[in-house]
C-alpha cells in the first residue's frame, strides 16, 4: 500500500501522478484525510484549514464520458474516498495514469500549514489496518507507483501524452507571461489552471516560447494599496525575472490583480523606460477587474468592509471617492490616465472579460468600462438561449443609464429590481473553501454572450468630458465621476470586450480558481487562449491616437518630477483589520 503524509501551506499544491500496471483490471482506492486537529475548525483566519482535491486520468479513454472525482472542502478530521477505474484511462506502454491533486485553501495566513494523509492500495479494507512508519511511494508487487511534484515541480511537469514538445530545431524568442492574482495574490494556486493551459500548447503552433511567471511576494499583502503591491510587482519583473532574451511580455490579471498590473507597467514605463524599448508589450488582459472600483451598485455590507479598514489601503482604493471628500485625485482616476494610458496604447491587444451576472465582488459596469452595446448583448443572448431574468435586468438597467444625459437613473432604479443576481461579498468569500457543485463539468458550455472590439468613436458625447478644469474634476458626484474615468480608459484605444455568463461564483469562475468546481469558465480559457495566444487577432489603433513615450529618468532625477509623483514616491505600507488580526493570532497558531 502506499502511505504518504505531508503539510501544505497558502499557495501550495502536492501533485501525484499514479501509474498502475494494466494487468490490473480492478479500481485502485484512494483515501486522502485532513490530519489538523478538528478544533483549529474554529480558528479561520489562520487557515482556513481546508483541503481541495481531484482526481483525473492523464490520458482519459472516453472523454466525453468520463466524471471527474472531486471534493472542494475536506475539513480537518475529514476524509475523501474514491477509486481509479481501469474503464477510465487509456493504456500506454502497459501502464495507465492518473494525476491526483491536493491543494491548500490557507487564505489569510503564511505560517499555518494543512497536514493531510494519501492512503492508495488495491483493498479498501487496507486503510483501517494501515500504521504510518515512512512515506511509501510503490506497492509491495510494484503494481501502483505515486510520483510526487511540488509547486514548483509542477512548474515543469510534462504529462504522458501531453501536447507540449520540446523544440530541437531551433532556439525561440521568449514570450514572458505574467499572471497576476486578485485580492490574496494566490498565484500559485489560483493561476494555475491557466499556466497549465497556456503550458499545454502545442509548441508548432508557435514561433517563439511561451515563459509563464507570477509574483508569489504579494501573497497575503492584499491591504498594502494597489501602489504598493504594484511596485513590488513591477520590481519583480524587471529585476527579477528580465533577461536579454525575452522579446515580447503579455499580462493576464484577475480582479484586483488587473489593476495591479496595470501600476507596474505604467512603473516600469517611466522609472524604467528602456523596458517596452527591449520587450514588445503584446496583450494586456483582464478577467473581471474593476477598473472603476467597487462601490457602485454594491450591496451596504460590501460598502462597510471596504470603509472598515478590513482591506486596509486596498479597500480605501477601491472605495471609490469622489475627489472632493479625498481632497486629491484618487489611484484609480490617476491610472486612468497617463503614464498607464501611453503604455496601454502601445500592447497589440487589450482585452477585458467580464461577468454579466452572479460575481457578488465586482459589478459589470466597472470590468466592462461602463461603456457597452448593451441593446446587442441582450440580441446575443437571445441568440445563445442565455435569456435569463437576470440578464434582461443587468441589460435594461444599464442601457436606461447609458441612454440618460445625468445619473439620476441611479437613484430611480427600483431598490427590489434585480441590477444581477443576488450574490453576496460574503457568498463569494464562502465559496472560496465551499463551491456550489458545478451543474455541468465541460468545456463546451456556451457562456460567451457578447465578443465585440469598442473603439472610442464608439463611445457617446459626454457633458462631463472632458471636464473644464480640476475644479470640475474635483466637484464630480461618483457618477460623473465613473463616467470621466471610463473615457479616460477608453481615449486613444481600441477595447476587446468579452461578456461572459458563468454559473455559481462567477468571480472564481472566470479564471477557474480550482478544476473541477469552478469549472464553468473552462470556456473562458480556452477564448482568451485561443483568440490572443494561438490565433491572435490585432485591435489597430488609429496612428494620430498614438502618444510619444515619455523621457525616461534615472532614479536620481524621479524626485523632484512632481507629475508621477503619485507614481513614483513609495507610501508607508497601511496594514488591514484582517491582517492585524491574523498577526495577532499568530503566537496562538504556533502553539497548536
Amino acid at each position: 500500500m502506499i502511505h504518504v503524509r505531508g503539510a501544505l501551506a497558502i499557495g501550495e499544491t502536492s501533485r501525484f501522478l499514479i501509474e498502475v500496471n494494466s494487468n490490473i483490471d480492478g479500481p485502485v482506492f484512494v483515501r486522502l484525510r485532513n490530519r489538523t486537529k478538528a478544533t483549529r475548525r474554529a480558528t479561520y483566519l489562520l487557515g482556513p484549514f481546508v483541503l481541495y482535491c481531484d482526481s483525473r486520468p492523464v490520458i482519459p479513454a472516453n472523454q466525453n464520458e468520463y466524471v471527474p472525482q472531486f471534493k472542494a472542502n475536506i475539513e480537518p478530521q475529514g476524509k475523501f474516498t474514491f477509486q481509479l477505474k481501469p474503464e477510465d484511462a487509456r493504456d500506454v506502454g502497459g501502464k495507465r495514469c492518473w494525476i491526483i491533486d491536493v491543494v491548500s485553501e490557507v487564505l489569510f495566513n503564511q505560517i499555518t500549514k494543512v497536514d493531510y494523509e494519501l492512503l492508495i492500495s488495491l483493498d479498501i479494507n487496507n486503510f483501517k489496518k494501515s500504521k504510518y512508519q515512512q512515506d511509501i511511494y510503490e506497492s509491495i508487487e510494484g503494481d501502483v507507483v505515486a510520483k510526487q511534484y511540488s509547486n514548483h515541480d509542477i512548474q515543469e511537469f510534462i504529462e504522458v501524452g501531453a501536447k507540449i514538445k520540446k523544440s530541437q530545431t531551433k532556439e525561440r524568442n521568449q514570450h514572458l507571461v505574467i499572471v497576476t492574482h486578485g485580492m490574496i495574490s494566490n498565484v500559485s494556486n489560483d493561476m494555475m489552471y491557466i499556466m497549465e493551459q497556456l503550458r499545454a500548447i502545442d509548441r508548432d503552433d508557435l514561433d517563439e516560447e511561451l515563459i509563464l511567471d507570477g509574483y508569489t511576494g504579494n501573497v497575503c499583502r492584499t491591504e498594502l494599496g494597489i501602489k504598493n503591491l504594484g511596485i513590488r510587482l513591477a520590481n519583480y519583473i524587471v529585476k527579477e525575472r528580465y533577461n536579454t532574451n525575452i522579446k515580447k511580455i503579455s499580462f493576464i490579471g484577475h480582479s484586483l490583480g488587473g489593476l495591479v498590473q496595470t501600476f507596474a507597467i505604467a512603473y516600469i514605463y517611466i522609472l524604467h523606460g528602456w523596458f517596452f524599448d527591449a520587450v514588445k508589450p503584446v496583450n494586456f488582459i483582464s478577467l473581471a477587474t474593476p477598473f472603476l472600483g467597487l462601490y457602485s451598485h454594491i450591496g451596504n455590507y460590501t460598502k462597510r468592509l471596504l470603509s472598515s479598514g478590513a482591506l486596509g489601503q486596498t479597500g480605501e482604493d477601491l472605495r471609490y471617492h469622489s475627489h472632493n471628500k479625498l481632497k486629491n485625485f484618487s489611484i484609480l482616476y490617476l491610472l486612468s490616465g497617463d503614464p498607464a494610458h501611453s503604455i496601454l496604447q502601445k500592447f497589440e491587444r487589450r482585452t477585458l472579460y467580464a461577468n454579466a451576472i452572479n460575481d457578488g465582488i465586482v459589478p459589470l459596469a466597472s470590468s466592462a468600462l461602463l461603456y457597452l452595446d448593451y441593446s446587442k448583448i441582450l440580441k446575443d443572448s437571445k441568440l445563445l438561449k442565455k435569456e435569463t431574468d437576470d440578464i434582461r435586468s443587468i441589460v435594461m438597467t444599464w442601457k436606461e443609464f447609458q441612454d440618460s444625459e445625468d445619473f439620476k437613473v441611479y437613484k430611480k432604479v427600483n431598490p427590489k429590481s434585480k441590477i444581477f443576481r443576488r450574490v453576496s461579498l460574503t457568498n463569494t468569500v464562502g465559496n472560496l473553501v465551499l463551491p456550489e457543485p458545478p451543474k455541468n463539468i465541460t468545456s463546451d458550455m456556451n457562456v460567451l454572450i457578447h465578443d465585440q472590439v469598442y473603439q472610442y468613436n464608439d463611445i457617446p458625447d459626454s457633458e462631463y468630458f472632458p471636464p473644464d478644469g480640476i475644479d470640475e474634476i474635483m466637484a464630480m458626484d461618483r457618477h460623473q465621476l465613473q463616467e470621466c474615468m471610463a473615457r479616460r480608459w477608453h481615449a486613444g484605444k481600441s477595447w476587446r470586450k468579452v461578456i461572459v455568463c458563468l454559473e455559481g461564483d462567477a468571480h472564481n469562475s472566470i479564471n477557474v480558481r480550482r478544476r473541477y468546481s469552478n469549472s464553468c469558465g473552462w470556456a473562458v480559457i480556452s477564448h482568451m487562449i485561443l483568440n490572443h495566444f494561438i490565433k491572435p487577432q490585432k485591435c489597430d489603433v488609429p496612428e494620430a491616437d498614438i502618444v510619444s513615450q515619455p523621457a525616461s529618468r534615472d532614479e536620481a532625477d524621479m524626485e523632484p518630477n512632481k507629475t508621477y509623483a503619485w507614481l513614483l514616491k513609495e507610501d508607508k505600507e497601511k496594514g488591514g483589520l484582517i491582517r492585524r488580526a491574523t498577526n495577532a493570532l499568530n503566537p496562538i497558531a504556533r502553539r497548536l
